[in-house]
């Protein structure tokens, strides 16, 4: 009763208490089975796994009591071994249906497995299970090894319905001499074949070039003497095939032959033979007898279905034609049929292509509310549960705003929907939101691709594996062993290739390339180490709580703010005058600074003498305007500080309510390398098209460890093609990637960041042998500056403030020196590693090999 109710907590209630009252009077099979009962849903095979296990030993433990000898088993009575027996099948056979049901066939197999060794036969219900489960998990070969069992060993022939799942199978993977195969065994067991087989025989032939035999099929059934006379479907498939052939004119004939020889009325015919028609028109360039054809439908009485009105909003989405598009889906919508996930998915498509982004977000979320509400619907029924499948979830609507508040361009009509009348297609209708189609996620990636609009593919890229996780069954092709193995779906790859290449567009890699100069446009701040961290915040936050304070208007401290205001103004204008004339020295006397920059010593991070306060310049009632403060959420854009590097963390790139925050290529480099791991840690199949989007995101995002570290995954061109087995074994448990071949532009790319940061590295050591030549005197590289610059003035004299500020800056381009000095010693790493371990041209790798080789030099 409880389980009839689909109440299986109180039911599972009900055998604990049983079996804490009564114990081992409680006999161990039935409790299983009972057990079993409560544990068929998809989510519980491991249960009933376990179940089985205890169903096994107890069986075998009954049957080691009782094989004592001849004797004692011929004493037994015989109607107490086969209940034995029968009890034992009844719980296996629960089993495999509970792991049927949750499309786990390792799971199945196992159980038979556990039967044979047990030595039980299983009843033929039990095979027809076992056979549909391999069927509808695409595990041909599993099949096809129980079939020949009861072929051959049992004699047992098949249904008629699972003789034509398993020729739909066939079909479905283009084997025409399997479905063949399958439809003469049929009839040499003496079985007729129905409709449904001729069908999905003649479909066969047809889908794979094989129209004429088709089609003589047909005519052989539409013979007087043939007792099986073709149907609508058959009737319908040879339209098809002619469709797919290319020979519109006999479709059309047998078009007529259909209309004039059927026995249905005309508004009970469906719409498919004239969807093919459409889409045939559609596909050989004639659209306007495309719109003929679906104006017959009209005129005789045919109501058109959903298929046929997406077809020609797929049509005019393609040729970017909205308005009719929109004409199309109103006119759906005025005859009472609801749209379904195609057409919102052509819906977005449509709108993406005509830059109406805000309208294809809306019908996103029009999507999710519609899957939201099936689920609800669906719970209601017991169709499903909240917590069968993990893809079955409901997707977040993308939480952002349409551009035009009004939607002018969005039909008012959108929640005024009718049920159609036919219970079926509503329910079909009610099916494609249950289980959404991870097709309507890669078409807004396509739309923001169009939009460029990086950041928001990056969020619906997340809500799609939150939705589709890559361990889990492709929801569209399905797996024999999926429930055990990493598997890749067949959407996630282009999904993945369309996110990179948004994102490369996004960050600029073109404009890189187009010009030698455009990497300086990227490449102008450096990425200061983290041992800079402590000073360089002090700095910022005694900088920030100075304007802070400055911008408060006391009355007691008026004339010391004024004067404080004064004094900061003052160094500023010093800033730009010493900056200028540094660039000026290095215009003039840049051979000085060839020759001192090879022998000038090496600045380290321990002998630094870092710049932390503005103490010197602040008056004296203001002194305590600096005290320090423990504010982290500083950002600052001025000369001396520039904004740290980006960590792998992107948790600051998130606002409140969870959407990614528009930012810098590093913050988008750096989500994308966070995805990027999390897809190497579930498994995906990432392949070389994804390597080449991948590296000049990193490049030109200056995200260095994580492209280190995946070069570092990548198999060694020497290993590659080895004859040493037992270093090719190494090499496949060692490295990820094998081969890896990208394309000349991520060469280039490589060579003109590292040819920019040596420049901007001696740019900065330059500058800082410059102003130690004129700040220290006393020198002897004053003294050696003196003589051979031609700028002249080197003993000017200079104010306090002036040297302060100069100081100032020796110390902030010393920072700068450094960080330029960690940064070219990452992309030295890289091009070692780029050597080794990826294939390219011959001009591309000398010229690789000649601009490390540089570097190194600049290093040492």
């Amino acid at each position: 009763f409880y389980i009839r109710e689909n109440r299986e907590q109180e039911a599972l209630a009900l055998l604990r208490s049983w079996d804490h009252v009564y114990g081992e009077r409680v006999p161990a099979d039935k409790f299983a089975r009972a057990l079993l009962e409560v544990y068929q849903r998809p989510g519980d095979s491991a249960s009933a796994e376990r179940l089985v296990e205890g169903v096994v030993s107890q069986f075998e433990a009954d049957r080691a009591a009782l094989a004592g000898g001849e004797s004692s088993r011929a004493s037994l009575p015989p109607d107490d071994a086969d209940a034995d027996t029968d009890s034992a099948r009844s719980a296996f056979a629960q089993a495999i249906k509970t792991h049927s049901q949750a499309r786990n066939l390792p799971g199945v197999v196992q159980v038979l497995k556990e039967m044979a060794k047990c030595n039980i036969q299983p009843p033929y219900h039990i095979w027809d299970l076992v056979m549909r489960s391999f069927l509808r998990e695409q595990a041909i070969d599993l099949f096809d090894t129980v079939h020949a069992y009861l072929r051959d060993t049992l004699k047992l022939p098949l249904t008629l319905p699972l003789y034509s799942l398993w020729m739909r199978s066939l079909r479905n993977h283009g084997d025409v001499v399997g479905v063949q195969a399958a439809f003469d065994e049929l009839i040499e067991l003496g079985q007729i074949p129905t409709q449904q087989h001729y069908l999905l025989l003649v479909q066969a032939y047809a889908y794979n070039g094989w129209v004429e035999r088709a089609v003589s099929i047909v005519e052989n059934l539409r013979k007087p003497y043939s007792v099986l006379r073709p149907g609508l479907g058959l009737n319908i498939a040879v339209i098809e095939a002619y469709v797919a052939s290319g020979n519109m004119e006999r479709a059309e004939a047998e078009l007529h032959y259909l209309l004039e020889n059927t026995r249905l009325a005309r508004d009970r015919i469906p719409a498919r033979p004239f969807n093919y028609l459409i889409i045939g028109h559609l596909h050989y360039g004639n659209g306007a007898r495309a719109m003929q054809t679906y104006e017959d439908m009209g005129r005789l009485g045919i109501k058109p279905d959903v298929y046929t009105f997406s077809i020609l909003m797929h049509s005019y989405a393609l040729a970017r034609d909205l308005d009719n598009c929109m004409r199309v889906f109103n006119e759906m919508v005025r005859v009472g049929i609801s749209p379904d996930l195609v057409i919102y998915t052509i819906l977005i498509w449509a709108f993406g292509t005509s830059n109406k982004i805000g309208s294809a977000e809306l019908v996103f979320s029009q999507v999710a509310r519609e899957q939201q509400w099936a689920q609800e619907l669906a719970q209601k029924q017991r169709h499903v549960r909240p917590d069968a499948e993990p893809h079955a979830s409901a997707p977040e609507a993308l939480d952002i705003y349409t551009e035009d508040p009004n939607r002018p361009d969005w039909p008012e009509v959108l929640d005024t929907f009718e049920v159609g009348d036919s219970n079926a297609v509503e329910q079909m209708r009610t099916s494609s939101f249950l289980n959404l189609d991870p097709i309507v996620y890669i078409a807004m990636l396509k739309v923001y691709s169009i939009a460029r609009r990086p950041m928001r593919a990056l969020a619906t890229w997340e809500r799609l594996l939150k939705n589709f996780p890559v361990v889990q069954w492709n929801p569209r092709k399905g797996g024999a062993l999926s429930k055990s193995l990493h598997y890749t779906g067949s959407f996630h790859l282009p999904a993945l290739t369309l996110l990179l290449r948004t994102v490369r567009r996004s960050i600029g890699v073109s404009n890189v390339l187009r010009t030698k100069s455009g990497i300086f446009k990227y490449v102008f701040t450096p990425l200061y180490l983290d041992s800079f961290s402590s000073a360089m915040a002090s700095r910022l936050r005694q900088k920030r709580r100075l304007f802070q304070s400055l911008d408060c208007q006391h009355q007691s401290s008026q004339h010391a703010m004024r004067e404080a205001v004064s004094r900061i103004k003052v160094r500023a204008q010093i800033v730009t005058c010493v900056e200028k004339e540094i660039n000026e020295r290095l215009a003039f006397d840049h051979r000085f600074c060839a020759e001192r920059r090879h022998l000038a010593p090496k600045i380290t991070v321990d002998a630094m003498e870092w710049f932390v306060g503005f103490e010197y310049w602040m008056p004296r009632s203001t002194k305590e305007l600096l005290v320090y403060d423990n504010d982290s959420g500083i950002v600052a854009s001025s000369v001396e500080s520039s904004r740290p590097a980006c960590t792998s963390d992107d948790a600051h790139l998130v606002d409140t309510d969870g959407r990614f925050i528009q930012q810098s290529a590093q913050d988008m480099a750096s989500i994308v390398a966070r995805q990027w791991r999390e897809l190497e840690v579930a498994g995906f199949k990432l392949n070389n098209i994804h390597a080449s989007e991948y590296i000049p995101c990193m490049l030109v995002g200056r995200q260095y460890s994580h492209l280190i570290r995946f070069l570092s995954l990548v198999e060694p061109l020497t290993f590659f093609g080895s004859s040493n087995a037992k270093q090719a074994s190494s090499s496949h448990a060692q490295y990820r990637y094998r081969n890896l071949s990208i394309t000349r532009q991520s060469s280039d790319l490589l060579v003109l960041q590292t040819e920019a940061v040596q420049l901007l590295l001696l740019g900065d050591r330059d500058k800082r042998i410059i102003l130690e030549a004129l700040i220290d005197t006393s020198s002897d590289l004053h003294r050696e500056y003196a003589r051979h610059s031609i700028y002249g003035d080197v003993d000017a004299p200079r104010s306090e403030d002036e040297l302060q500020v100069m100081r100032e800056r020796r110390v902030i381009h010393g920072e700068r020196e450094l960080a330029w000095t960690a940064e070219l010693a990452d992309l030295v790493q890289i091009g070692q590693l780029w050597r080794q371990r990826i294939s390219d041209s011959a001009a591309a790798q000398s010229r690789v090999d000649e601009v490390i080789a540089g570097a190194e030099q600049h290093l040492a």
